[in-house]
């Protein structure tokens, strides 16, 4: 798994953060809503979420928790972190919002003791890796005593073997960098020495020298923030996961499971590792030899009290349950093809989270066909009677209970390998454009950002939008129809605050134009 951008500053001084903060986002992965599911899936009993207790350590200006506390307003959220510039930037936005369930406070993690309360569910990303030992026992003490019977703690961290090269690396730019005191020459003079390295050992050790170039071309796709941060604070620890895990023992906590399902699933390791390895039976051994296979540099693991009793035999009755969807698109459309030819071979590509890539799925099965053929329809989540209703509707002589038998035949394979994504309660979100549409109020809270180009969408993804997608979307408020929101773009582009281009030269408006800009907000 790829680490991604998040804050770190929950320790005890703040000032490097403060110089250059991270931008402060959302984490899909560590929504409550994805924690509980997980929980749910191994028999665990995590807290209903309507009235939940939730603490993010790092919350730096509440990017990932703002949008939390909005979609839950009988929920208590708190996030703490050490740059008071970022917290002062959340408050701001929490103001703006008008929410009352959510505090943001600059302070450390030793201030969170036996008076801050229980919490249901606690979140670090990138939090642990990035402070000093101490600090990190410490997270592992909040997540001991300030967690409920049934909570969930997501804690995610650099590992090894994976960081083993990236260390190199790390302390070759540490090296080069020391003296340097602007954080955006710190990063440049890095990028600059790595090329040289790059370029020189190639004449030398081409082996060694690709292994420099592959992470070169990794950080061109970092923000500056970033790159300071993961490469050239001081802090940045790596661990074995049976190492971490040995430590979350000691504080009365076991492994749950991680925060990215599918990679937990031994089937996609190829069968014969997956025979090899299912022959241990112990979960952490398992999970610590797929990261020597994986070269593992990254994990997101979601701890539990030890006294939980968790299931690991699992059957489909472990997720009948929840709702289902995914972003699944046929290679032909239904129309074109004849779902009842077993003859036939059918492929499938269903992109993954927030569309970062993509797997292939192949059927010769009118069944599975079908299904796919619903959810690539499908605009909302789905409970399998509704799926298994409507996969009824494209087939002949089949009825409801052979679709649910070979469905349910292969659930769990699916959902363990990515292709199918599950969740124990719905994600609110519009089915249809209604005439006077609206978009939740953070998104257009934060589409509002003169400098931000992005917003948080209901699936808890940041989403990327460009100036006229930002305009439109302020209005989308509930009280605009689309010729009222037209208007309002237009007025935009004449006072020179939008800007046209065709061919890269900007052009002004005419009224010949208005037929093609409403095409396009619709």
């Amino acid at each position: 798994m790829t680490k991604v951008t998040t804050n770190k500053s929950a320790g005890v001084a703040g000032e490097a953060y403060d110089e250059a903060p991270y931008e402060s986002f959302p984490f899909a992965m560590t929504h409550p809503a994805h924690l509980r599911s997980l929980g749910l899936i191994f028999g665990a009993k995590p807290p209903a979420l309507e009235k939940a207790r939730i603490l993010e350590i790092g919350c730096a200006a509440g990017g990932n928790i703002i949008p939390i506390a909005y979609q839950y307003p009988n929920a208590e959220v708190v996030g703490i972190d050490a740059s008071d510039i970022q917290i002062k930037q959340g408050q701001k936005e929490i103001k703006g919002l008008g929410l009352k369930n959510i505090k943001l406070e600059t302070t450390c993690l030793r201030k969170i003791n036996e008076k801050s309360g229980k919490f249901d569910y606690i979140i670090a990303h990138g939090v642990f890796s990035w402070n000093s030992h101490d600090l990190q026992n410490y997270i592992f003490e909040i997540c001991q005593n300030n967690l409920t019977e049934n909570g969930i703690a997501y804690i995610s961290y650099n590992t090894l073997p994976g960081w083993n090269a990236v260390r190199s690396t790390r302390d070759m730019m540490r090296f080069h960098s020391g003296n340097i005191e602007d954080p955006a020459e710190r990063v440049q003079q890095s990028a600059t020495l790595l090329k040289f390295v790059s370029d020189a050992a190639k004449q030398y050790n081409e082996n060694y020298a690709k292994i420099i170039e592959d992470e070169l071309n990794a950080m061109s796709q970092y923000h500056k923030s970033y790159m300071l941060h993961e490469y050239l604070e001081q802090d940045n620890h790596q661990f074995y996961f049976h190492e971490f895990m040995n430590r979350a023992a000691t504080y009365g906590l076991q492994y749950l499971s991680d925060a990215n399902l599918p990679s937990m699933y031994l089937g996609n390791l190829g069968k014969d590792i997956a025979e090899k390895l299912s022959e241990l039976k112990n979960i952490i051994a398992t999970e610590q030899y797929m990261d020597f296979i994986l070269n593992r540099r990254f994990r997101a693991t979601l701890l539990c009290n030890k006294n939980v009793k968790l299931n690991r035999d699992l059957s489909p009755d472990a997720v009948k349950d929840f709702y289902f969807e995914t972003s699944i698109k046929p290679e032909k459309p239904l129309i074109t093809v004849d779902i009842h030819n077993k003859e036939e071979t059918l492929e499938f590509k269903v992109i993954q989270s927030e569309g970062s890539s993509h797997l292939d799925i192949s059927t010769t099965s009118p069944i599975m066909k079908a299904v796919f053929y619903v959810m690539h329809e499908a605009v909302v989540q789905l409970k399998l009677p509704e799926l298994y209703k409507l996969a009824a509707k494209k087939l002949t002589n089949i009825s409801t209970e052979q679709i649910k038998a070979e469905f349910e035949s292969n659930l769990l394979r699916l959902v363990f390998a990515g292709y199918i994504s599950i969740c124990s309660e719905p994600k609110h979100y519009a089915s249809e454009v209604s005439k006077k549409p609206k978009a939740n109020d953070v998104a257009r809270y934060q589409a509002g950002l003169r400098n931000q180009l992005w917003v948080t969408n209901s699936k808890h993804h940041k989403l990327q939008l460009g100036a006229f997608e930002k305009a439109v979307l302020v209005k989308l408020d509930g009280k605009h129809t689309t010729d009222e929101i037209l208007d309002e773009v237009i007025k935009l582009i004449k006072s020179g605050e939008l800007n046209m281009q065709r061919n890269s030269e900007k052009i002004d408006y005419d009224e010949s134009m208005r037929e093609d800009l409403k095409a396009y907000i619709e």
